[in-house]
């Protein structure tokens, strides 16, 4: 079964969302995938890079932010 993350406009239009996607040269939803998989809110999967990883300070700022899964509505 597949499941999609959905976000809210405020947390894809953030400020600091939107500057780590253009410093990791992706998107504003892969940075927040990315965050929940470091953070072990979801599973990694096989697709995924090491090379991809958000920086420790990085992973700061955004549980700083308060983005956590009970925010975000999976379908």
């Amino acid at each position: 079964m597949n499941s999609k993350i959905v976000m809210s406009s405020d947390v894809i239009s953030d400020d600091v969302v939107e500057f780590l996607a253009n410093r990791h040269k992706c998107t504003p939803e892969e940075v927040v995938n990315r965050y929940l998989v470091q953070d072990g809110f979801l599973p990694h999967s096989a697709e995924e890079s090491g090379n991809d990883n958000l920086e420790e300070n990085e992973l700061a700022i955004l549980r700083d932010m308060h983005l956590l899964p009970t925010s975000i509505e999976f379908i």
